[in-house]
């Protein structure tokens, strides 16, 4: 383990607990539940020592630990409970791949549990700085560890809730310990709801349940993180946050996590097979327990899909041989009619084509009707125009002029045409109007 840089949430090295039977060497690391500590007993054997610390809740006085405020007061209590009645409950564990409780006691307005300490190095720093020693011999090992920890603590309503790498240490005889229980979940049905509590997610590791206080959490909510570990051990990264997956499949996106059974990486395919189900969002679609991974694990290797097998392949040629035989030679029957139509369609002229005015109306003889226009066009231009001068103004004959007659039409112009044309439709425009 590394020395965690200290800040002044930590206690200071030489501070003395329980009347001197216990006394602080250095600060080991902060959790989100609280603080770790490399201390020695008053026989001088080495232990670790955990203080109940929710730094969201409390601060320090000194090396009194109190609530932020009187609203965190209650909260604070019931973490305390809480932090008490789980140490109780993990000293009674009595498991070579589980770290050993001593006690449990309080002082300084909080909790501390006194632990083993477990000699090694964690996972995460194994994986960041010597990927290499993590053999496939190796990850065997420490898988079939973790799980029958697991499996134990399971089969006595308890849950670790944060199976992640920092929390696995691995001795230098390859021997591994679940440590860090400051979250564990113990219930008499672990499916069950559970009362108010602290909880603690983390991202990456923490399956989608952590994150809401009403999730149903099971032994399927660990192997979810032991299947993160084991992505991390193959990829070297955690898979996509549960949070970050479930709002994008929600939305109707894509899940951001890739099976390994569809990448190329050198893993046993049962391994793949266990990880990719682990990592189910849905509790329903996962692995239920330790036995399952188990099982998925020593199961029979899957054999490719049938299509490649070389006998089916050879029945598959010789049936293609024998329908060739048979079959005419052209298209099939569904194709030649079309085929047909399309030949005589390209055959036939097409049909000349017939010139409209603006009205719609037929044009027999295009040359004339061009120069009717023409004509129409230049007698229009001998005509003097006078323009609007300021002062004038704009009056309709017979209505702002009584005195003035509406003129008559007189022969049948392109004006008049289109006059008689748009008299019948004298409907008001639909207006639609757009946001845009």
């Amino acid at each position: 383990m590394n020395c965690a840089e200290e800040n002044v949430t930590v206690l200071p090295a030489g501070t003395e607990l329980l009347r001197g039977q216990y006394r602080i060497t250095r600060s080991l690391g902060q959790g989100g539940f609280g603080l770790t500590y490399l201390a020695s007993d008053s026989l001088n054997r080495v232990v670790v020592i955990k203080e109940c610390f929710p730094e969201q809740i409390c601060r320090r006085v000194g090396a009194l630990v109190v609530p932020s405020g009187p609203e965190s007061a209650p909260f604070f209590a019931s973490v305390l409970e809480q932090f008490q009645a789980e140490a109780h409950q993990l000293a009674g564990l009595d498991h070579p791949r589980i770290v050993g409780v001593h006690q449990t006691f309080a002082e300084n307005g909080t909790a501390y549990t006194a632990m083993d300490f477990v000699e090694g190095v964690d996972l995460h720093e194994l994986v960041d700085h010597a990927p290499g020693r993590l053999t496939p011999r190796l990850v065997d090992t420490v898988l079939r560890q973790v799980l029958d920890a697991l499996s134990y603590l399971h089969d006595r309503g308890v849950l670790h809730r944060d199976v992640a790498p920092d929390n696995l240490i691995l001795s230098a005889n390859g021997d591994v310990t679940l440590i860090d229980f400051g979250a564990a979940y113990s219930s008499g049905d672990t499916e069950g709801g559970q009362n108010q509590r602290m909880l603690a997610v983390k991202d990456g590791y923490s399956p989608p349940e952590f994150y809401c206080a009403e999730g149903v959490q099971g032994a399927y909510s660990d192997l979810y993180s032991l299947g993160a570990l084991c992505h991390l051990i193959f990829t070297g990264e955690a898979p996509p946050d549960a949070q970050t997956r479930l709002e994008l499949v929600d939305a109707g996106r894509m899940d951001p996590y890739v099976p390994l059974e569809s990448t190329d990486y050198e893993i046993d395919i049962r391994l793949k097979m266990a990880t990719d189900r682990a990592l189910a969002l849905e509790p329903k679609d996962r692995l239920r327990c330790a036995d399952d991974w188990l099982s998925v694990m020593d199961g029979a290797i899957p054999k490719p899909l049938a299509v490649f097998d070389p006998a089916v392949i050879s029945v598959i040629e010789e049936l293609v041989s024998k329908t060739n035989r048979v079959l005419t030679p052209g298209l099939p029957k569904a194709l030649q009619k079309p085929k047909q139509v399309l030949d005589t369609a390209r055959q036939t002229p097409p049909p000349p084509k017939q010139y409209v005015d603006i009205f719609g109306d037929p044009i027999d003889d295009v040359e004339a009707y061009l120069k009717e226009q023409d004509r129409l066009c230049k007698a229009r231009a001998k005509t003097p125009t006078r323009l609007l001068q300021q002062g004038d103004f704009l009056r309709r004959p017979g209505v702002d002029c009584p005195n003035v007659a509406t003129p008559k039409p007189t022969g049948d112009t392109l004006f008049h045409k289109v006059r008689d044309r748009l008299k019948g439709d004298q409907s008001t425009p639909n207006t639609r109007l757009f946001l845009i």
